[in-house]
């Protein structure tokens, strides 16, 4: 996903930031942005009224650097970086101010620029709060207090490289305020809009002395959520505290129901034991220490060939 603002590292334990992205969702503008929506409004209602959309948009038609009219519509411009366009083709970037009774506007503002018309392209970005001031939390993890949740949507469709769009989530909060239900429940809700979608990845960013390390030499290390393309049933993943499998896709194994900290003597015994379980299954990727492979780089495997390959071995 490296057409999305790269998320910094947070460096203590009790705030986290977590990273999901989704492709191949084969949905046009229209219903990409309605998902966006239903997704937004299930979010907690710390997160606010406001929507600030970062987008590409040609400098000259900005009325000027204070506020962008459209059709009737003035809306006022949070943030322009002249020269810093997501595409080399379009020369700036601006992050536009606006309650969540405008946000038709963000897919109007996308849908009349040169470059969607021309090209059927588009990424625009959607945060809770100004987008400097999320730049400075990933900076400064110290900011974040109990009860804020930082959220950054990337939305774009479709780039060369992708028949059809993708979806991007990136949460920045306190992990007491962080709940395992409605994590699991907007992944739930992208992933039934769009069954064909794939789950591309999930990562979380912490400082590197405190990242989860496997008990396998060079083996993908457990943490809270682990997202692997296999077909896993519950049973056979005994330790964790869920497994769910999206159909020809993937499953996604949830090991505790808080977030999961690699200084908790117990969780740390729950990690090792879905290591071992994975391990037996022949399902935990061989990595390099400390890094997560690339998800969709891994062939899907069903739990049917499994056990095919038992069988002739």
């Amino acid at each position: 996903m490296h057409h999305f603002t790269e998320i910094m590292e947070i460096h203590i334990m009790n705030n986290v930031d977590f990273y999901f992205a989704f492709t191949r969702l084969n949905l046009g503008i229209n219903e990409l942005f309605d998902l966006f929506n239903r997704v937004y409004q299930y979010m907690p209602a710390q997160i606010g009224s406001k929507i600030f959309a970062e987008m590409d948009y040609p400098t000259e038609n900005l009325t000027n650097e204070h506020y962008l009219e459209f059709q009737g519509q003035r809306f006022k411009i949070n943030e322009l970086l002249e020269g810093a366009g997501f595409y080399e083709e379009i020369e700036s970037v601006v992050a536009i101010e606006m309650d969540n009774r405008q946000f038709d506007w963000v897919k109007k503002l996308v849908q009349q620029s040169e470059f969607f018309q021309y090209r059927d392209r588009f990424l625009v970005h959607l945060t809770n709060i100004e987008p400097e001031r999320i730049r400075e939390a990933r900076d400064e993890p110290s900011k974040i207090q109990n009860g804020d949740y930082f959220v950054d949507f990337g939305l774009a469709g479709p780039f060369q490289a992708r028949p059809a769009g993708t979806l991007s989530l990136s949460i920045t909060a306190n992990e007491q305020s962080i709940s395992k239900e409605w994590i699991k429940n907007i992944i739930l809700m992208i992933a039934q809009s769009s069954p064909e979608s794939l789950f591309m990845s999930y990562t979380r960013y912490f400082d590197y002395s405190d990242k989860a390390e496997s008990i396998f030499s060079d083996r993908m290390a457990v943490d809270w959520l682990t997202f692997l393309p296999a077909e896993i049933l519950p049973e056979e993943v005994p330790s964790a505290r869920e497994v769910m499998y999206f159909p020809n896709i993937g499953s996604l194994i949830i090991a505790t129901e808080k977030v999961y900290n690699y200084h908790n003597p117990t969780m740390r015994k729950t990690a090792a034991n879905i290591e071992k379980e994975l391990y037996h299954l022949g399902l935990l990727p061989i990595t390099a220490q400390g890094y997560s492979p690339t998800i969709d780089d891994l062939p899907f495997v069903s739990r049917e060939q499994r056990l095919r390959n038992t069988r002739s071995q």
